[in-house]
């Protein structure tokens, strides 16, 4: 915790303890706490050196809902789902039970769908587990009934407002000027533009060659560091897409999945800010 500004890290501890879930004491994200306060990016590291240390400081455990975990602990918090549940958990069920990402298990499984059938293998010979294997075996009606209605839907001749070929939208986001999450390059940049100013962040120049911005950054009171962003919409792209990890600073995208990303290139997800 630094020294220069303690009235701000008493403000960002009564902010996190405030903002927390009061049913889960799950702490408020990042961007929560900044926008309730007006904090910039520079003010809060004159007080922490990091988000998860001050929620620790708040007496609150840090919720790191996309760190790597080992597939063996991502299908037991599936298992204690589907026991919670009652039948085969949804992604928000799961999230909830388990305090992991549903996106991660379905990255690991192959997909969603897939994720039951890597838990039956897993779950074969654990006596523990045998009520919520029975429980998927009751519920597999129910699932093949919902398969087989998605499936109609999609075969359906489309009609005129399907035919305009209406964009898949994201989640739904609790941000004023922007009602769903990101589900391209395109609106990682469109998000970044709304929150560069409360990230501390200000741009010069967007363009389509490599890197795609230019912007500063507050380092100290009144100097400015120039950053140089390549925007992508899960961070892997950028490997994908050839670019040069000397000549950009760093990735700004929706969902950091790089495990192997240079440590010398910044990653700022703003998944996990929003």
């Amino acid at each position: 915790m630094g020294t220069h500004q303690p009235e701000d890290s008493h403000r960002i501890l009564d902010a996190i303890r405030n903002l927390a879930d009061p049913a889960t004491g799950r702490p408020p994200t990042k961007f929560k706490v900044f926008s309730a306060l007006g904090l910039s990016q520079y003010q809060f590291n004159l007080a922490f050196h990091s988000y998860e240390d001050a929620v620790r400081a708040a007496g609150l455990t840090p919720y790191r809902q996309n760190m790597k975990l080992p597939l063996e602990t991502q299908l037991k918090a599936y298992g204690c789902a589907i026991l919670e549940a009652g039948r085969r958990p949804t992604r928000t069920i799961y999230t909830h039970v388990g305090k992991h990402s549903a996106e991660a298990l379905s990255r690991a499984c192959g997909s969603w769908d897939a994720a039951s059938d890597v838990f039956r293998h897993f779950a074969a010979d654990k006596p523990e587990w045998q009520e919520a294997l029975a429980i998927l075996d009751r519920d597999e009606p129910r699932v093949q009934t919902i398969r087989r209605l998605r499936d109609n839907r999609a075969a359906q001749p489309v009609g005129r407002i399907a035919a305009c070929a209406l964009p898949v939208c994201g989640a739904p986001l609790n941000l004023p000027a922007m009602r769903q999450a990101p589900v391209n390059e395109l609106g990682v940049v469109a998000l970044f533009g709304m929150l560069a100013e409360r990230l501390g962040y200000a741009i010069h120049t967007l363009r389509e060659a490599f890197p795609d911005c230019q912007a500063q950054r507050e380092v100290a009171p009144g100097n400015w560091r120039q950053v140089r962003i390549e925007f992508e919409f899960e961070s892997r792209n950028f490997q994908k897409h050839g670019h040069d990890v000397d000549g950009c600073d760093m990735i700004v995208c929706w969902r950091h999945n790089w495990p192997e990303c240079p440590a010398n290139l910044e990653v700022l997800e703003l998944g996990q800010m929003v």
